[in-house]
């Protein structure tokens, strides 16, 4: 070896070392114990002293936005927390958070998670937090600041020893950023690996890196600033999401673009969970595949993928009302991908040639937008491609985000409304006039769809009814008016009447002290009661339900022990004179917890709104065939007691009584199908009336209704409440209510078999008598009769849809219920038919002279019972006037001005036989 070499040599053991002894400083730090405080300071050339092994945990991250970090006021989020055990012995630890505001009220509740760090292992752990009501901190962008204190301590010996940052900090303050656009978007978005790699080499060149953003996303923020609610969109953060719905509480719709989640069981069922509850999910197939579809939804979706293709034209075809729409034909230079797809039971709205482009699917309170057709064939460029990246949706998109974007029906039972938002609602004397009729607008239409009040009521009724006897109170309030009268009275007679003045209040005094005597010993005679009314959201062939509600607890004396909970659920009670107390929400698990220092105070009821996610031992199942006998099938309803009061309920609000005996039901026809009668039920009791005007609140229609109920044919049952596994001390009684919510599954009548169409279950719309356009009778959009009178006489088609589980067909009889006043006015039924040059040719079948009530037409010639290739059956009708002899044109057109007429209602019911299908 020369001596050069050796100098190289030299020179890279020198490197070597000094690499050496660097990386050994940093394990030795990595692996030693705490430094000194902040207050242990050392002077200049004091030697430090020497630094200890670790031998405690330490706290690496705490307070960090997990899931997708939506806070929303008045719903749940999720935070995380990474600790490192480098003991030798598992540590148990519990994480502790507190909001700082202004208000008491918030911070009077401290959210705790227990948890166990095992010997030498890093842990991540999540805890749940709720987002207290404030106001924005910038009205125009809609969003708001927090901040939340959270700490983690550990036991050691009995005692709580606090678990510190490598910082030696105990405890974190995270600021919050809460948003206040509304409806709240989550996205999970496609492998981004290739873009995230893009996005870094850009960075270091100095480009703007949003410039690559996907064309999914872009088109997503495009969406959300059409329609002014902010390009915020929530995506999965780096720690990952939760396994519990709560993660995604504080989204309104959800987006999925990565099928990679198909394995992850928790996830997939939570989002089930949250669609099922109200949540609205697009689900893009050409990302995610169908497998992520069939995890999410099991048996429930029949979905079969076929092939992938590459389409470098693209013609997308609209389907609404019956009516196809053909779009124009874009082309691409670079194809734009297509999943061929066959699904069956859902509704397909746009189709590229025969294949389904888009269709939705109802799940529970919620619904899914499936599309099979890739980002780049929905959008373009608003301007060159080469100078813009803001892109126009176009119209079948837009299309697709008017529904999707609409409330859900998880909107008629939502109490996540806060009292800001209600306060916005609220006009204001500076407001300029557009700004007042939004207002307006805005608070009809929460006023019109929400039905918690009616929910709160029909709860304080059944706890009061049990609590306090209003009878009681009445009749002593009645004695007490009575007495007034007749002391008045005979004063007045002995003309002495200032001498009320002193006899009044002895009455007074005398029937407080009555009340007081017999409340006290009311209250002692009565028992802990825990009430609830739950609103339960079922799907046939499902196990998993959601029950969503409001609660109350009554003690006679003040309990003071934990609440548990099990099984997963939360409840969130009225803190109404809570303020000042130290209480804690300690969650043990994802799905269990208990509430410490929340006590029960004796003579007071507290309400508590809650939501459950709950998995049944066996489906829910309510199925049905039309036969002969109409509607006969079988139901399923794990876990439901004391069945009552069951109805069938239509699209359009109608509804009618179901007989359910030992697993099998049956509808009947016999009445008029939007009845508010329960009909099942001859004697009603109390609890039958409040059933009653609960239900008709539920299935009300208003103009200013974002969202009705249901919107497909639905079993509504009431049963006793379920168990929620809230366990409150003192042994309470429980009592309530259950509404049970369950689509009817119809499935095909055989071929060769007679049945009857109940009018329940056969809808129609209204058209001319030319046979096209709507008729100024009916309203074919809200699907109702027009309420104003009618001057002039009047000829129309009753077009009304066969449904398709007994087609093909041949209809021998209908049957039409017709509420009118007919002003003395003739109603004729007429039938009709074309001839071999296309010429409608009709004939008057039945006539009816002035009808003021309910009257029936029957038509049973099946010339004028044809069943045209789409489905639909014609049954037409007039209103004229009787001719008078000697009258002129000019004097009868006088008279039909003088006579008007107005129909209520219309109900149908057919009867047919099935033919043998192709």
């Amino acid at each position: 070896m020369n001596l050069r070499s050796f100098q190289i040599s030299r020179r890279w053991l020198t490197v070597v070392w000094a690499c050496s002894f660097c990386l050994a400083s940093n394990v030795s730090v990595a692996q030693e114990g705490q430094a000194a405080p902040a207050e242990a300071e050392t002077t200049v050339g004091e030697k430090a002293p020497p630094r200890k092994p670790l031998t405690e945990p330490v706290a690496q991250r705490i307070g960090v936005t997990s899931g997708f970090g939506s806070f929303i006021p008045d719903r749940w989020g999720i935070l995380s927390a990474e600790v490192w055990n480098p003991t030798d012995r598992e540590q148990k630890m519990s994480i502790k958070a507190n909001w700082e505001t202004e208000n008491p009220a918030d911070n009077a509740v401290q959210f705790t998670r227990t948890f166990i760090v095992p010997a030498m292992t890093r842990r991540v752990v999540w805890y749940p937090i709720r987002v207290p009501d404030h106001e924005p901190e910038n009205e125009r962008l809609q969003f708001g600041r927090l901040m939340l204190r959270s700490i983690i301590s550990r036991e050691e010996g009995g005692a709580e020893v606090m678990v510190v940052s490598p910082l030696q900090k105990v405890h974190a303050a995270a600021q919050i950023n809460t948003e206040f656009n509304k409806p709240a978007l989550g996205f999970i978005p496609e492998d981004e690996s290739a873009t995230i790699e893009m996005r870094n080499y850009l960075a270091k060149r100095g480009v703007d890196f949003e410039d690559v953003n996907s064309i999914t996303s872009r088109m997503l923020t495009s969406i959300r600033l059409t329609r002014k609610l902010g390009g915020v969109m929530f995506k999965p953060s780096l720690s990952g999401i939760a396994p519990s719905p709560l993660s995604l509480d504080g989204l309104d719709q959800l987006v999925i673009a990565d099928g990679r989640y198909s394995e992850d069981v928790s996830l997939t069922n939570s989002i089930r969970s949250w669609i099922m509850g109200g949540g609205r999910a697009w689900v893009m197939l050409d990302r995610t595949g169908t497998a992520f579809a069939r995890r999410l939804l099991g048996d429930s979706l029949n979905l079969v993928e076929l092939e992938t293709r590459e389409l470098n034209t693209v013609v997308i075809t609209s389907i609404a009302g019956g009516q196809r729409l053909v779009g124009s034909q874009t082309d691409y230079d670079t194809p734009v991908r297509m999943i061929n797809v066959m699904v069956d039971g859902v509704e397909i709205t746009h189709e590229v040639g025969d294949i389904p482009a888009a269709f939705w699917m109802k799940y529970g309170n919620g619904e899914i937008l499936f599309t099979t057709l890739s980002s780049e064939a929905w959008v373009r460029n608003r301007t060159h491609p080469k100078i813009s990246k803001d892109l126009l949706a176009l119209e079948p998109l837009e299309d697709l985000m008017n529904r999707f974007y609409t409330p859900t029906e998880k909107a008629l039972t939502d109490f996540a409304v806060t009292a800001t938002e209600k306060k916005l609602m609220v006009a204001k004397n500076s407001d300029d006039p557009p700004t007042v009729a939004d207002k307006n607008h805005r608070l009809a239409q929460y006023t019109a769809t929400s039905k918690v009040k009616d929910i709160d009521f029909f709860l304080k009724q059944k706890i009061g009814w049990e609590i306090v006897p209003r009878g009681h109170i009445i009749a002593v309030f009645a004695v007490f008016c009575g007495a007034i009268i007749a002391m008045g009275f005979f004063l007045h007679r002995k003309g002495r009447l200032e001498l009320i003045l002193a006899g009044a209040p002895v009455i007074v005094i005398v029937l407080s002290s009555y009340l007081y005597v017999v409340g006290s010993s009311k209250r002692s005679s009565l028992e802990n009661l825990v009430g609830s009314v739950q609103f339960i959201n079922a799907e046939h062939g499902s196990r998993n339900i959601v029950i969503r509600g409001i609660g109350a607890v009554y003690s006679k004396e003040t309990a003071i022990d934990d609440i548990e909970v099990t099984g997963g659920g939360v409840f969130w009670p009225d803190m109404a004179g809570l303020e000042g107390t130290n209480i804690r929400m300690v969650w043990t698990d994802m799905d269990q917890w208990h509430w410490e220092g929340l006590d029960t105070f004796g003579g007071i009821v507290r309400s508590y709104p809650f939501e459950k996610p709950l998995q049944l031992e066996n489906s829910m199942e309510a199925t049905a065939t039309l036969t002969a006998e109409g509607l006969v099938g079988s139901y399923q309803f794990p876990g439901l007691k004391d069945i009552d009061h069951a109805m069938l309920v239509s699209p359009q609000g109608e509804r009618s009584s179901v007989e359910l005996v030992d697993g099998k039901l049956k509808v009947s026809g016999a009445e008029l199908s939007n009845s508010e009668f329960d009909t099942s039920t001859t004697f009603k009791d109390g609890e039958a009336i409040r059933r009653l005007a609960f239900v008709n609140s539920l299935l009300s229609r208003n103009e200013n209704q974002t969202v009705t109920f249901p919107s497909r044919y639905t079993l509504l049952v009431w049963s006793s409440p379920l168990d929620l596994g809230f366990m409150f001390p003192g042994d309470p009684n429980k009592m309530g209510s259950a509404l049970t919510s369950i689509p009817l599954h119809v499935e095909n009548t055989k071929p060769a078999t007679r049945f009857v169409v109940p009018s329940i279950y056969q809808q129609y719309d209204v058209v001319r008598a030319t046979g096209i356009g709507a008729s100024v009778v009916y309203d074919n959009v809200k699907g109702e009769w027009a309420r104003t009178p009618h001057n002039s006489r009047h000829q129309f088609w009753i077009r009304t849809k066969v449904p398709a589980s007994v087609l093909p067909a041949k209809i021998t009889k209908a049957t039409v219920l017709m509420d009118i006043s007919a002003g003395g006015r003739p109603v004729n039924s007429v039938g009709g038919f074309f001839d071999d040059e296309g010429h409608l040719i009709t004939k008057i079948l039945d006539t009816a002279q002035s009808p003021k009530a309910v009257i029936e037409f029957v038509f049973d010639d099946i010339t004028y019972l044809n069943v045209n290739q789409n489905g639909y059956l014609h049954l037409g009708f007039s209103v004229g006037l009787d001719p008078i002899d000697g009258e002129t044109r000019e004097e009868m057109r006088t008279r039909d001005t003088n006579y008007s007429w107005e129909i209520r209602d219309v109900d149908i019911s057919l009867e047919g036989e099935t033919l043998a299908r192709p």
